[in-house]
């Protein structure tokens, strides 16, 4: 009996999907060649670090911290003040460093001594070692490698205080040199070796007779 049709095979199905397919990509590609580029909006670092979002937050100062976005000491000081989250407090610290404004010394060594997250005073201190050469820097890390409760805090500040010869820095890590703990020993030594006083040297040679033997290896090796 005659027939007017069939209908199609899967094969004749799949072959028109993909003629059909390729049509919309070869479409979608003209329209991409003749639509004008876009181009994401530049970071507002002065906005992006009041942002509710963290993820924005954290992009304005992983910017500013290597240097590729600038804001003013205020913003700074302002964002790091209003930060609850430890890291990005941390990230805030960083790009203060870095911006080395007049102000923000100050402001790393207030952290060290009032931040209740012993991981952000870390930060202060490791950061206070850039600018040891300045009193408010010593005097902060001095009383911070004396007072503070938290080891890793406390070996920072030793650690910060190599780059600052003066009396003050020597007094600090002479007293740090009697420190129950040979972790702080250590680091002591390890910063008293780059001081240059008479009294520098006197603490490394007691520490070179030190119950510890990494403590005396530190005090000892040249």
């Amino acid at each position: 009996m005659p027939f007017s049709g069939c209908a199609p095979s899967a094969f004749h199905v799949r072959a028109r999907y993909r003629t059909s397919l390729l049509a919309m990509l070869c479409m979608a590609c003209v329209v991409c060649a003749f639509a004008p580029p876009c181009v994401a909006a530049p970071l507002d670092a002065e906005k992006a670090l009041s942002s509710a979002r963290k993820e924005r937050r954290l992009e304005a100062v992983e910017r500013l911290r290597l240097g590729r976005a600038r804001v003013s000491e205020k913003s700074l000081k302002t964002a790091f003040q209003r930060e609850s989250d430890p890291l990005l407090k941390v990230r805030v610290l960083q790009a203060m460093a870095a911006a080395e404004g007049p102000g923000l010394t100050a402001e790393l060594a207030a952290a060290l001594g009032r931040e209740p997250d012993p991981m952000v005073r870390q930060a202060a201190a490791q950061e206070l070692g850039k600018y040891a050469a300045q009193p408010g820097a010593v005097q902060a890390l001095a009383a911070a490698l004396a007072a503070d409760k938290n080891p890793s805090v406390r070996y920072a500040c030793a650690l910060s205080l190599a780059h600052a010869d003066t009396p003050q820095a020597v007094s600090a890590l002479a007293l740090a040199a009697e420190d129950s703990d040979p972790k702080l020993r250590r680091s002591t030594a390890f910063s008293l070796k780059r001081h240059k006083s008479a009294k520098a040297r006197q603490v490394l040679k007691k520490l070179e007779k030190d119950a510890d033997s990494s403590v005396r290896d530190t005090a000892g090796a040249r």
